[in-house]
């Protein structure tokens, strides 16, 4: 019981910073790829993030345009919150 209650300590030290500092709201104005898109941020500026931990078929691919199409279906237009993993 009482390694259970260290690690779920542990557990929130280490993520709730990230969770509390790292996301920003941005709205989806563009389906570049099955995984990556054009967003505008809170100040106007155009970023294009890329799904992190997302396998997804490409165009030339057997049902790449259907990746395409569900990822449009789901967050064109919409305002969605981004949490940047890694910049480079």
């Amino acid at each position: 019981m009482k390694r259970m209650l260290i690690l779920i300590v542990l557990f929130i030290v280490f993520t709730f910073p990230t969770f509390l500092f790292s996301k920003f709201k941005v709205s989806v104005i563009d389906i570049r790829a099955e995984d990556i898109v054009t967003v505008l941020g809170e100040n106007k500026k155009q970023i294009i993030p890329r799904f992190a931990e997302v396998g997804c078929l490409e165009n030339g691919q057997p049902c790449g345009m259907n990746a395409k199409q569900f990822t449009n279906n789901e967050i064109f237009e919409k305002t969605v919150f981004c949490v940047p993993t890694d910049i480079g």
